[in-house]
């Protein structure tokens, strides 16, 4: 299975820190639904792999 996930482009940064705790992060990994969080200003502070594959932007840079 070929990757095609790219970079997100530097007008949407994601936090790489976030202050969610593992429990949070393991289940976010396991839903299957894509699910993106943004702050109040709009900007992207998380997405899951399932938003990953169906936007086809990786969150690591």
């Amino acid at each position: 299975m070929q990757d095609n996930t790219r970079s997100l482009p530097d007008a949407v940064q994601v936090e790489p820190r976030l202050p969610f705790g593992g429990d949070f992060q393991a289940i976010l990994s396991l839903i299957g639904d894509a699910v993106v969080c943004t702050d109040q200003s709009g900007k992207i502070i998380l997405f899951n792999r399932a938003a990953e594959v169906l936007f086809g932007y990786s969150s690591r840079r």
